[in-house]
């Protein structure tokens, strides 16, 4: 919706392969609502949506369960995105949003369907699908030889996609190779909003790797490709030391081979839940307009993070630490499975305070009380509660026992008593 390629604009007497109808272009299943569907118009003409539906299926269907019909007066631009998400999804897909729906539209996990439909008279037919709805073993789909590479993942449609595919298997592919998706991260929102197709296709950062936890000298790798060469890759940077955000940062990556650039940056100043921000930025040598891509921000807390630092708040009660990566430890003060076997919600405590431990998945390991837990997540607000949706949890220890916290705190007020 927000980015028009341009190239487009630039070359207009250059001609690509017009798609002959629209078709899904990115699919995100991010942490708690951090989810989208984009569908992409690159017919050459603008797209009135109410010749269109989507239908979806969810978990152990055996076909179309729901019907959604997009907004009246909906269009896309030729070389325009539509971005469908829910109302509580974060700022930087509300950012590029055109449908912000509570329907199930694009809230949306690894093993649930949706199709597109064009309209044709009292008919409907289906161009273009997100995974299989006969799916009654209720498996996550793979794409692109990833296992459940559709649960939790970011995937972007190929530049050299010029329509939809009604074979969700061939769609998916079995490769890297063969399959019509690059497969990202969870919470990789850098794509989101524009789409390529055909030309010179814009240069795809993936592979983001440092040990994210160890103050001092942080080595950070990123794999960067691009259909033509990459001419620069850089790093912007700022740290926040006691809760303040210092100045931003540029530094240059060097290609380390294999499509992989790194950098070495000296954080010696940080300490325990200090924090480290970044993007990484690669230019391509397309002519006569190159190429720019920038990753989204990655935000992470170093060291062992306190307890009480997950909830700190600025003005106007925004979480600080929102949508941070963190690793913290505590006891166990709720087994897992107490509250529900469907998904984990249970809670644990350090000597500064307590948080919410969740995660949506079946509860197949309990936590029992007491246990000394070591936890690696991202920070979360919910219901306007701070949560911690865990990505790994190791028990340090057992048979501790619990102890209530005292807290005093200049920030608590009446309505929180």
């Amino acid at each position: 919706m927000k980015k028009i390629l341009l190239i487009l604009l630039l070359l207009p007497v250059l001609v690509f392969g017009q798609a002959t109808d629209l078709f899904f272009s990115e699919y995100i299943e991010g942490t708690s609502f951090n989810k989208a569907i984009e569908i992409y118009n690159g017919t050459g003409s603008e797209v009135e949506l109410s010749n269109y539906l989507m239908r979806g299926s969810a978990n152990e269907a055996t076909g179309w369960e729901y019907l959604y019909i997009f907004p009246e007066g909906a269009t896309i631009s030729s070389g325009d995105v539509y971005v469908i998400c829910h109302p509580q999804a974060g700022t930087e897909i509300q950012a590029v949003q055109d449908w912000n729906t509570d329907t199930y539209a694009a809230n949306t996990t690894g093993n649930d369907a949706r199709g597109l439909f064009r309209i044709n008279g009292q008919d409907t037919i289906l161009i273009d699908l997100l995974g299989d709805p006969n799916n009654p073993n209720g498996s996550n789909y793979d794409v692109a030889g990833e296992t459940s590479g559709m649960a939790e993942h970011t995937i972007v449609r190929k530049s050299s996609v010029t329509q939809g595919n009604t074979n969700w298997a061939a769609s998916a592919g079995t490769n890297a190779d063969d399959s019509e998706w690059i497969v990202y991260g969870q919470n990789e929102f850098s794509y989101l909003g524009f789409h390529t197709m055909g030309g010179d296709a814009s240069p795809i950062i993936s592979d983001v790797t440092f040990e994210v936890f160890n103050p001092g000298s942080i080595d950070l790798n990123a794999t960067v490709v691009d259909d033509g060469s990459i001419t620069d890759v850089s790093l912007t940077y700022y740290f926040i030391e006691d809760d303040v955000a210092g100045m931003p940062v540029t530094v240059a990556m060097d290609a380390a081979g294999d499509d992989v650039y790194s950098v070495t940056v000296d954080a010696s100043t940080l300490s325990d839940g200090d924090g480290f921000v970044y993007y990484i930025e690669a230019t391509d040598d397309a002519t006569p307009t190159a190429n720019v891509t920038t990753s989204n921000d990655y935000k992470v807390l170093m060291g062992v993070t306190p307890l009480i630092k997950l909830h700190n708040v600025l003005l106007g009660k925004t979480l600080m630490y929102d949508g941070f990566l963190v690793k913290s430890t505590g006891i166990a003060n709720v087994e897992a499975g107490l509250f529900s076997q469907n998904y984990y919600s249970f809670y644990m405590q350090d000597a500064t305070g307590g948080i919410n431990l969740y995660k949506n998945e079946s509860v197949a390991t309990i936590y029992n009380l007491g246990d000394e837990l070591i936890v690696t997540g991202i920070v979360d607000e919910y219901n306007n509660l701070t949560e911690l949706i865990f990505e790994t949890i190791v028990v340090n220890s057992t048979g501790n026992s619990v102890t209530p916290v005292e807290m005093t705190s200049d920030i608590f007020i009446e309505e929180y008593e």
